[in-house]
């Protein structure tokens, strides 16, 4: 009988705790706590109130720097949000024209501290989430090891680029962003600048995310740029760009290589939706793009490279959102790339191919567009629907290395089934296939 009154009194006493068991696991408004009064007080019971930087002890931030809107937070760059060190410290950052961003940036980067920067709060009209406002650059400072979090952030600002990752080593960047003010000029610049230690002024062996890089006029979405230091051995991720000319650009000045490039829905852009300038060629190399789709509006191009050894994986250009005249365009120089499962639906000209663009594979995928091929070289097996064959005068030589391709032939001399194609110059088309030393006749 006594441990039945004993097991009572235990589901009692836990009945009891039941709502302040609910109000700790965070069933409270927005911004608030329920951890008793503020520091100092001589109130009675715990009940949810604002959250105060003293609520914030030692270790319970886990090392991170946290950013967030006050309550009732004004949208105005020198309206500071609330910046919380993590033994509890408030981030003096008056004035500001960042909301405090930028200097909470460099506490961290000063300290050795992730930083976090959750933009879901209240406003007077209780919108979600809390617009971020500036009117200066926000700017990821160099780090090695760095780890910077953007969760939920809708921008409004009116500085070009939005955002610059200086320079970095190892370390990881999520930038959760969108655009609100659309303004004539970037929205996200990777681009080392600042010299730092043993980073030096490189982007190396980083994570960096980006989600929905939205800008318009002259303006492009993801800018990787290497004008002053090497970009080498990252993983980018760049979702979403719409809008402006360009949704990712490449300018490799020095070194763009070896990184792993990710992207998904380039849209709306009126000049290219990817785009390496040429004046690069060559330093842009040894990349792996792993693609989606790509719908410009009214652009030249909608994957237009001057790279070299680069793979590219499961792009797919369209015309759902506005006219493109060249689905995938190789300007001089660019040379030995490898194209996995290109597609084009909707372009006037597949595959373009300039004089000096040579030995590039395209393997798989399909193209409703003719092809215009002005390189050597250049193979395009299994791509159904391409719809002009090559001069036999530029195939790759028939070896080891080839054996098994098949390619259609405008101008074999011979149209025999067997037969071995030699030469061009006479009007016979036919499927040349290698045999491992000769291109003969496979159909005609």
């Amino acid at each position: 009988m006594k441990h039945k009154f004993f097991k009572l009194a235990v589901l009692c006493a836990a009945l009891a705790l039941f709502p302040a068991l609910a109000v700790a696991q965070g069933q409270f408004p927005p911004n608030t706590v329920s951890a008793g009064p503020p520091s100092g007080s001589n109130s009675g019971e715990p009940s949810p109130r604002l959250l105060v930087p003293a609520d914030l002890p030692p270790g319970t931030t886990h090392g991170l720097v946290l950013i967030q809107p006050n309550v009732g937070q004004v949208n105005s760059a020198a309206s500071p949000w609330l910046a919380v060190g993590p033994h509890g410290e408030t981030i003096p950052c008056t004035p500001t024209t960042t909301q405090c961003i930028n200097e909470a940036l460099i506490y961290a980067q000063q300290n050795a501290y992730a930083l976090e920067v959750n933009c879901v709060g209240t406003t007077s009209a209780n919108a979600q989430p809390v617009p971020l406002t500036v009117t200066s650059t926000i700017v990821i400072p160099p780090q090695f090891m760095g780890f910077v979090e953007f969760r939920q952030c809708v921008v409004l600002s009116s500085a070009s680029p939005i955002f610059l990752v200086d320079s970095q080593d190892s370390s990881t960047i999520i930038l959760q962003v969108r655009p609100s003010t659309v303004l004539n000029g970037d929205a996200i610049h990777i681009a080392p600048t600042t010299s730092t230690g043993a980073v030096g002024k490189n982007v190396l062996n980083s994570t960096i995310y980006i989600e929905s890089a939205a800008s318009s006029g002259t303006g492009t979405g993801c800018l990787i740029d290497s004008t002053n230091g090497a970009i080498t051995g990252n993983t980018i991720y760049c979702q979403d760009p719409n809008g402006g000319k360009f949704g990712i650009l490449l300018n490799p000045v020095n070194v763009i290589e070896d990184n792993k490039i990710h992207f998904r829905y380039v849209h709306q852009h009126t000049t290219a939706g990817i785009a390496v300038n040429l004046s690069g060629a060559g330093a842009c190399k040894r990349n792996t793009w792993y693609g989606g789709r790509i719908a410009p509006n009214g652009a030249v191009d909608g994957f237009l490279t001057a790279c070299v050894n680069d793979t590219i994986v499961g792009a797919s250009v369209m015309n759902e959102e506005g006219a493109v005249f060249n689905g995938f365009h190789l300007q001089p120089g660019a040379s030995g790339n490898t194209f996995v499962g290109a597609s084009v639906d909707g372009a006037t000209v597949g595959f373009d191919v300039d004089p000096g663009a040579n030995n590039n594979n395209f393997f798989g995928g399909h193209s409703n567009a003719p092809k215009a091929d002005a390189g050597t070289g250049n193979v395009f097996n299994h791509v159904i629907g391409v719809l002009s064959a090559d001069q036999f005068s530029n195939l790759p030589a028939c070896g080891p290395t080839t054996h098994g391709l098949s390619i259609g032939v405008s101008d074999a001399t011979v149209n025999t089934w067997g037969a071995t194609i030699s030469a061009g110059g006479s009007g016979n088309q036919v499927l040349a296939y290698c045999d491992g030393t000769n291109w003969t006749v496979a159909g005609k």
